[in-house]
């Protein structure tokens, strides 16, 4: 576990190796909730990164899923 700081407009800082961990990067957004009193930070897929693969593995037999994880790599 990690102890980190809130700044005065509510920020806190994920440490870096926890973003490398779980593929977090810089401008990527986070869903934030509250469960069970504890704060819970969770990636947004972008709808907008999935509808720019339609298309693009046409008569593949690579699956939108498997492009997407490659893609996220």
């Amino acid at each position: 576990m990690v102890e980190v700081s809130v700044d005065d407009r509510g920020r806190i800082l994920v440490p870096k190796d926890l973003r490398d961990k779980l593929g977090i990067r810089g401008g990527e957004r986070l869903s934030v909730d509250e469960r069970d009193g504890e704060v819970v930070l969770r990636p947004v897929e972008s709808k907008e990164s999935l509808k720019e693969l339609k298309g693009v593995v046409e008569d593949s037999e690579v699956s939108p899923d498997e492009v997407k994880d490659i893609w996220s790599e």
